[in-house]
C-alpha cells in the first residue's frame, strides 16, 4: 500500500492529529511558561553534559518521594539537538504528544471499534486539560504519550509477547517522571493481561525485568549510597497513619476538575450532568455485559482518585495527567451507544457541547494565559523574559551590570540564571557580574497572592537605590536602578 492509499484510508485520524497539533501550538510562542523548575532542570542538564551525572531527580510533591534521574536524562538528547532552546524542546514534545494520538486510535479500535476510536481521538485532541499538559515543560509532559504507548503495546502482546519489553521500559520511565502515575497504571495493566489471557513466557519476562533494572538502577544505587533514604520514604508514606475520612469528598476535588475540563469547562453543573448521564447510559447498556473491555477503561480512570484517597495523599492536579486519555475513551464509548440507538442526535449534540465548551475555554484562556490550572499564580513566559533581557543588555551598552529579582515562588532565580547563560551570553557575549554593581537591574514578577509582601520588599529596594527607568513586557517588568550608597 503506497502513501496515497494510506492517507486515503486514514484521512480522518490524520485530520484529528493535525487538529491536535494546531490546538497545542496556537498562542504557544507568546505563552510558553519557563519558571524556576524549568530553569533548575536545564541547569542540571548542563551539569550532566559536563560529566556531572546524577542518580536522582528532583523532589516530588509527596514528602520523602523523589522523581527519578531519567526525568533529567530524557531531556538530554532534545537539549543537544535544539542547542538548549526550551521553546523548541517543548515543540518537539508537543509533536510527540500529537503523534501519540495515532496509537490511541489503534488501541481503542482494537478494544472496541473504529467509530469509538475516532470519537475518543477527537475528544482527546480537543481536550483543554490535555492541551495544557502537552504545553507544560515539566516531568509529567511525556507521561500521557508514554501511557498511550503502553496501551498500544498491550494490544500487541497476543501477537508477540516480546512487546512486553518496551512496555515495561515505558512504564519504568513513567516511574521516573511521575511516580504516582506509574503506580496507578498497575491494576489496569494486570487486568488487561488477565482478561485477555495473555500468556507470559519466561524469556521475555526475564528480559523485561532486566531492562527494568537498568532503568531503575539510578534509584537503586542512590538508595544504597544514602542509607535507604528512598525506601524509607516509601515505607514512611505507607505506614503513616491516615486521617482520611470517608466523608471528606474534598480529596476528589482535582479529579472533579478533570471531569469538568474534559466535558464542559464553562459550567461545572453542565459537565457533571453530562458525565452522570453517560455513566447511566453505560450502566443500562446491553453492551456492558457483552464487551468487558469498558471495565479496563473504568479501572484506569478511577484507580487514581481511589488510590490517593485511601493513601491520604492530597493529590495535585498533575497527578491526574492521564485522566484525559481514559475520560475521552469512556466518553466516546458511551456516546457511541447513543449513536447506534434511536438517540443518535443526542449523541451528536453531546459531542458538539463538549467541542464548544473546550474550544471556547481554549479561546478565552490561552491567548492571554488566563486561568491556567498549572501555573495560575506565575507569569514567567519565555517571550516576555527574552524581551526583558534584551532591554537589559541593550541599555547597559556592554557595561558591567548585576541584577536582582523578585520571583514566585520566592527567591528562586534558576529561570533567570539559565536564561542569562543560554540567551544573554549567546546573543550578547557576556554574563551579569556576580558582584553587586552601582548600576543594576531588578527583574520583577507580580505577586498577586501576597501583594503586601512584595510591597514591603519594594519599599526596601527604594530605600537602597534610585529608580532610573522601567521596561515591561506582559506582566513582567525590569527596573534600572542606581545604588544610593555607591560601592
Amino acid at each position: 500500500m503506497n502513501v496515497k492509499d494510506i492517507v486515503k484510508k486514514n484521512y480522518l485520524i490524520i485530520l484529528i492529529v493535525g487538529l491536535a497539533f494546531i490546538l497545542r501550538m496556537l498562542f504557544f510562542r507568546d505563552n510558553f511558561f519557563f519558571g524556576f523548575e524549568q530553569g533548575r532542570d536545564f541547569l542540571k542538564i548542563r551539569e550532566i553534559l559536563t560529566g556531572d551525572l546524577t542518580l536522582i531527580g528532583p523532589k516530588t510533591d509527596i514528602e520523602g518521594i523523589f522523581h527519578g534521574a531519567f526525568s533529567y536524562y530524557v531531556l538530554v538528547a532534545p537539549y543537544i539537538l535544539f542547542r538548549g532552546n526550551p521553546y523548541l524542546i517543548q515543540v518537539f514534545f508537543i509533536c510527540l504528544s500529537s503523534l501519540s494520538i495515532f496509537l490511541l486510535y489503534e488501541f481503542v479500535k482494537d478494544l472496541f471499534n473504529q467509530k469509538t476510536a475516532l470519537v475518543a481521538s477527537f475528544l482527546y485532541a480537543i481536550s483543554y486539560s490535555a492541551i495544557i499538559y502537552s504545553r507544560w515543560l515539566s516531568n509529567p509532559t511525556l507521561v500521557p504519550a508514554l501511557t498511550i504507548i503502553i496501551l498500544y503495546l498491550l494490544t500487541k502482546l497476543k501477537k508477540n509477547i516480546y512487546f512486553l519489553i518496551p512496555l515495561v521500559v515505558s512504564w519504568s520511565l513513567i516511574f521516573h517522571l511521575e511516580v504516582v502515575v506509574a503506580i496507578i497504571l498497575i491494576p489496569g495493566i494486570f487486568y488487561y493481561l488477565l482478561s485477555r489471557r495473555v500468556k507470559l513466557k519466561i524469556k521475555p519476562v526475564l528480559l523485561s525485568i532486566f531492562m527494568a533494572l537498568i532503568v531503575f538502577s539510578p534509584y537503586i544505587i542512590f538508595n544504597l549510597k544514602h542509607d535507604n533514604i528512598l525506601l524509607n520514604g516509601v515505607i514512611n508514606l505507607i505506614s503513616t497513619k491516615k486521617t482520611t475520612s470517608f466523608m471528606d469528598l474534598s480529596r476528589f476535588g482535582e479529579f472533579a476538575n478533570e471531569i469538568v475540563d474534559g466535558y464542559f469547562p464553562i459550567s461545572r453543573t453542565v459537565a457533571f450532568v453530562m458525565f452522570c448521564f453517560l455513566i447511566v447510559v453505560a450502566l443500562i447498556s446491553k453492551e456492558l455485559k457483552q464487551n468487558k473491555a469498558i471495565f479496563l477503561i473504568v479501572i484506569f480512570l478511577f484507580t487514581g482518585p481511589v488510590f490517593y484517597f485511601l493513601m491520604g495523599i492530597n493529590a495535585l492536579r498533575h497527578f491526574y495527567v492521564i485522566v484525559p486519555i481514559f475520560l475521552s475513551i469512556f466518553t466516546a464509548w458511551s456516546i457511541n451507544l447513543l449513536l447506534k440507538s434511536k438517540f443518535f442526535l443526542l449523541g451528536i449534540v453531546i459531542i458538539l457541547i463538549i467541542f464548544i465548551g473546550n474550544v471556547k475555554t481554549y479561546k478565552d484562556r490561552l491567548p492571554k494565559s488566563i486561568g491556567n490550572f498549572i501555573y495560575h499564580a506565575q507569569h514567567m513566559y519565555l517571550a516576555d523574559e527574552k524581551k526583558l533581557l534584551d532591554f537589559i543588555y541593550q541599555d547597559s551598552d556592554r557595561k558591567e551590570f548585576s541584577y536582582e529579582y523578585y520571583s514566585i515562588p520566592y527567591w528562586k532565580n534558576e529561570a533567570w540564571e539559565y536564561l542569562f547563560i543560554w540567551y544573554g551570553k549567546e546573543k550578547y557575549g557576556h554574563l551579569p557580574s556576580r558582584d553587586k554593581t552601582n548600576t543594576f537591574y531588578v527583574l520583577i514578577e507580580p505577586d498577586e497572592s501576597q501583594p503586601l509582601y512584595q510591597k514591603n520588599w519594594y519599599d526596601g529596594m527604594n530605600k537602597m537605590s534610585t529608580l532610573i527607568t522601567t521596561f515591561a513586557s506582559g506582566k513582567l517588568k525590569v527596573e534600572k536602578r542606581i545604588l544610593l550608597s555607591p560601592i
